[in-house]
C-alpha cells in the first residue's frame, strides 16, 4: 500500500471508517483518515482493509466525514475525490466549497472543470464582488462614473443586477465564493 506524502496545509479531509459489523454490535473502533496520504480510492480501501482485518470481508462505514458533503455517504466515496485532490490547493477550495454548498444533485451533474469555469472568485462581501465585477466587464463606465464624482452603491448593485445571474457560497471565515447561476 503506497502513502504519498501530504503536501496539503489543511487537515479537512479525514473520514471516520468502522465497519457495519463493528456498528451493528454498538461498537464505535474505527479511525480517521486522511483522504490526501492515500493515491487513489483502491489504495484507501485497502488501508481500510488492513485496519479492519480482524473483520471477515467487512463491510466499510463512513460514519463521520467533515467537508466532504456529497462526496460521500455512509457506504460510498465518489471516484472525484482523488480527481479533486490532484487539482492545485485553490483549485480544491472551489470545487469544495460548491460541493458544500450545492445541492447533490447540481454537483454530480458538473464536473470538475465545469464548476472551475463557474466560479468568478473569492471575494470579502457582495458589495466587493459587484464592484469587482463591473471593474472587469466595463471599467471605463466605472472610471467616469468615479471621475464625475458618483458614488456607487455596490451593495444596492449587487441586489438589483447581478443577484439573480450569480450566488455566493460561504467556506470559511469570511471567505465568499461566487459562481454563475
Amino acid at each position: 500500500m503506497g502513502h504519498k506524502e501530504n503536501h496539503r496545509p489543511m487537515d479537512s479531509f479525514l473520514v471516520w471508517v468502522t465497519t457495519q459489523a463493528k456498528y451493528n454490535s454498538g461498537s464505535n473502533l474505527g479511525t480517521w483518515l486522511a483522504l490526501d496520504n492515500f493515491y487513489d480510492k483502491e489504495d484507501f480501501l485497502e488501508a481500510c482493509a488492513s485496519y479492519h482485518s480482524d473483520d471477515e470481508d467487512p463491510e466499510f462505514l463512513f460514519v463521520d466525514y467533515p467537508n466532504l458533503g456529497s462526496l460521500m455517504s455512509e457506504t460510498h466515496i465518489d471516484d472525484r475525490v482523488w480527481d479533486i485532490l490532484s487539482l492545485d490547493h485553490f483549485s480544491q477550495k472551489i470545487i469544495w466549497a460548491f460541493a458544500e454548498g450545492s445541492s447533490a444533485q447540481e454537483f454530480s451533474c458538473l464536473e470538475n472543470r465545469e464548476i472551475l469555469e463557474k466560479c468568478q472568485g473569492v471575494h470579502d462581501s457582495d458589495a466587493d464582488f459587484a464592484e469587482w465585477y463591473y471593474e472587469e466587464i466595463c471599467p471605463m463606465a466605472v472610471e467616469s462614473a468615479h471621475d464625475t464624482g458618483l458614488v456607487i452603491d455596490w451593495e444596492a448593485t449587487w441586489l438589483r443586477t447581478l443577484s439573480d445571474k450569480f450566488y455566493c457560497i460561504e467556506y470559511g471565515p469570511r471567505q465568499f465564493y461566487y459562481f454563475e447561476s
